[in-house]
């Protein structure tokens, strides 16, 4: 039986406009309703995802989230954290180097525990985006080079074939504490070892004694394989890019914009019920 839904946000549960329809709050309320926990998992971080846990009402207690792809693990009322991992400052600020002595044009933006930084010259249409949505994230502009904490989460944006470039720059280097990936074409993030949306998902279920097998995941990009791969179901909504689809074991029929969720909370109760 399936006891937790862990959601993506982005391209997923919200539409593109960054909302997150009526249609899927009321099918979050039907899963709880049957005992299925639901919770958000994104890249996006905690306080990026609050304004979305109260609008639909996980915000109270007994209700977890999953920022930062994995790398923090938190109770959504309270906000403590129950699991997190970071990159030591040190090395964030030789990835900063790399990025700088291969393009100026590369925008940079950190996360030092949850709050929002941003390495650039001018607040690009990127950051204007990210801090839109449910609830505005304000974003701090930083002239200089200087990180001065460990950092959770690092993204480089610029094109895919620059960005290709940087990640076998990067990987040249042998450098250790941290992994990177494309979380979209146009994103590159840095991560913490071993730290992806499966890890954070895992820790969440030791918490709450909860079986892999017993959890469904739902999601639509490259930053959601692990998950996906490694839950007892693995759910693509129809937008989510070929790799995701081929690994799921059920695609909607629905893309975001159309309240895929909502299709994939009547499965999992159908499915229940069988059990």
């Amino acid at each position: 039986m399936y006891k937790l839904i862990a959601t993506d946000v982005d391209g997923t549960l919200a539409n593109d406009f960054h909302n997150v329809d009526e249609d899927n709050i009321k099918a979050i309320q039907k899963a709880r309703e049957y005992g299925i926990k639901v919770v958000l998992c994104s890249g996006r971080s905690p306080a990026s995802l609050l304004g979305y846990e109260k609008k639909i009402g996980l915000d109270k207690p007994g209700n977890y989230g999953i920022g930062f792809n994995g790398a923090e693990v938190y109770e959504t009322d309270t906000r403590n954290i129950i699991k997190t991992s970071s990159i030591p400052k040190e090395v964030g600020k030789k990835i900063v180097k790399i990025i700088r002595s291969l393009s100026d044009e590369i925008r940079i933006m950190f996360h030092p525990n949850t709050q929002s930084a941003i390495f650039d010259e001018e607040l690009s249409e990127y950051f204007e985006k990210y801090s839109s949505g449910v609830e505005k994230i304000p974003v701090k502009r930083v002239l200089d080079e200087h990180i001065t904490e460990d950092i959770t989460s690092l993204y480089a944006i610029e094109e895919r074939p620059l960005l290709e470039k940087l990640k076998a720059e990067v990987e040249s280097k042998n450098l250790d504490s941290f992994e990177v990936f494309f979380a979209l074409d146009n994103s590159l993030e840095f991560m913490p070892t071993n730290v992806n949306k499966a890890t954070g998902i895992r820790a969440l279920a030791r918490h709450l004694g909860i079986e892999m097998h017993e959890i469904v995941t739902v999601g639509d990009n490259y930053n959601d394989i692990e998950m996906i791969k490694e839950a007892g179901l693995g759910v693509a909504v129809a937008n989510a890019v070929p790799q995701i689809r081929n690994l799921a074991g059920f695609i909607t029929r629905r893309n975001n914009n159309e309240s895929a969720l909502a299709e994939v909370v009547d499965m999992v109760i159908e499915e229940n019920r069988k059990m």
